[in-house]
């Protein structure tokens, strides 16, 4: 079977889907025994992928939740990936029911799913297009149901790894250029900083997926492509709530150490809000 158009997976059902994978290190059954794996090889190279997946997602929803509170009512989720609970179009809703949350994926598997479990609404769409690249600003859909007289955020959580990305600095400035101000966009990703360690996690993933899977980063080349940039709260880090260095040692299931791989990024707000009434906080 020939692999398909779509930046994060295959078809093919010996190949690995990277979407597939993270669902399963998640603890979930969205995968395939080809995905698992995959999981398990990745596992015997580096530690902490559970706590990653994790991580990221308490980051992406605790974003939302900050940004609907800050009175930005407009939240674009780029790469979506296979949904997980708590949704985040149900964090924002719990806070305010007429936020538009916009999910954006390429990964059929990843749609698929997403189409059969979200509420999809006028307010929750899901749209099918490549996304790592500042060019998405200009989808219909997009156009159409966001009011870019107004802030917005935009989540970049996770997908710079799960889908082949080569460029971080240039697609955050490129976003960044093209959001209104009082934006915010949140970026995070996998990152491990025992160079050797990464470069094999790296292989392994690259020739497993076919390149379908991005790069896992070293904590530098995230901070290089943040720090340009206005920050809201502290300076890029781990995302977990209990931190975790990217130096940071696992056990190993045969004695010894691992290199532990960490969420790792921060949140760009671009300078101070100034919304009409309907926009402030409801918090």
């Amino acid at each position: 079977m020939n692999s398909t158009n779509t930046e994060t997976g295959t078809l093919d059902p010996c190949v690995p889907n990277g979407l597939q994978m993270v669902n399963h290190l998640a603890g979930q059954e969205i995968n395939r025994q080809v995905d698992e794996v995959l999981a398990a090889d990745l596992a015997r190279l580096v530690g902490g992928l559970g706590a990653a997946v994790h991580a990221a997602g308490e980051f992406k929803t605790g974003v939302v939740r900050r940004a609907v509170r800050m009175g930005v009512r407009q939240i674009i989720d780029l790469g979506c990936g296979i949904p997980r609970l708590p949704h985040i179009y149900q964090r924002a809703h719990d806070l305010d029911r007429s936020a538009l949350v916009v999910s954006v994926e390429t990964d059929v598997w990843a749609v698929a799913h997403a189409r059969a479990e979200l509420d999809a609404t006028h307010l929750t769409p899901v749209i099918t297009a490549p996304y790592l690249t500042a060019d998405i600003l200009d989808h219909p859909i997009l156009h159409d149901r966001v009011d870019w007289r107004h802030p917005v955020c935009v989540l970049l959580v996770s997908s710079p790894h799960t889908a082949a990305l080569r460029d971080l600095a240039g697609l955050v400035a490129a976003i960044v250029s093209r959001l209104p101000q009082g934006s915010l966009l949140a970026v995070s990703q996998w990152a491990l900083d025992d160079d050797m360690t990464r470069w094999a996690v790296n292989g392994l993933l690259a020739e497993r997926t076919r390149g379908w899977w991005g790069q896992v980063r070293s904590s530098a080349e995230i901070v290089a492509a943040l720090t340009p940039h206005p920050l809201l709260g502290p300076p890029p880090g781990p995302v977990a709530r209990r931190a975790r260095s990217a130096k940071r040692r696992h056990p190993a299931p045969g004695g010894g150490q691992l290199a532990e791989v960490v969420e790792f990024g921060g949140i760009i707000h671009l300078g101070g809000l100034a919304l009409p009434a309907v926009h402030q906080d409801v918090s």
